[in-house]
């Protein structure tokens, strides 16, 4: 790697299980930081290629620039590479919430939503891989369920994170907690 592209600032950013359009994930490197690579990577499913394809048009149609598509198995794909930033809106619903059968949702893939029997097998997953690919004192940031914010700090703390927190959404309640990498 050249010292100029250990210079910039990197970040991955999951798409998480046929997560569908990926306009989520523009809002960080257009709006809120000055992001010189992003890397959103398509996760849990590596033969789903039509998640990349959807995502990837509509990056397209909003401008973003500097966008590497990876499709990979959540880290698998990213061997040892490391970056400042890691967010995540990984499926964290439980199999059998009632939410999953409501409103739009019902429409969508069952794996795109729910990881398993408590909702925090990917956030568990990530928490815990991200530590490898994230530079000392770099960010993990994750969104959540509404009832989960507790338990992802917990997850935070168990695997060594500082500067542990959550924020809440404009109805008040904690959707997204993050921690800093040790170093």
């Amino acid at each position: 790697m050249s010292s100029h592209a250990r210079d910039r600032a990197y970040w991955y950013v999951n798409v998480a299980a046929a997560a569908g359009s990926g306009l989520k994930i523009w809002q960080a490197p257009g709006k809120v930081l000055d992001a010189r690579e992003f890397t959103p990577v398509g996760a849990t499913q590596p033969k789903k290629t039509d998640v990349l394809v959807v995502a990837a048009t509509n990056a397209e149609t909003l401008g973003a620039k500097n966008v590497a598509w990876i499709q990979s198995d959540w880290f698998t794909a990213l061997a040892q590479r490391r970056f400042h930033l890691i967010a995540s809106n990984p499926p964290y619903v439980a199999a059998g919430d009632k939410h999953l059968t409501q409103g739009d949702v019902r429409f969508e893939p069952a794996i795109a939503l729910s990881p398993g029997p408590s909702g925090l097998e990917a956030l568990e997953i990530i928490v815990t891989q991200s530590l490898i690919h994230l530079h000392p004192g770099g960010w993990l940031l994750l969104e959540h369920g509404h009832d989960q914010a507790q338990s992802v700090r917990k997850l935070l703390r168990a695997r060594g994170y500082d500067n542990i927190t959550s924020e809440r959404d404009i109805a008040g309640i904690e959707r997204i907690s993050y921690g800093q990498a040790p170093g």
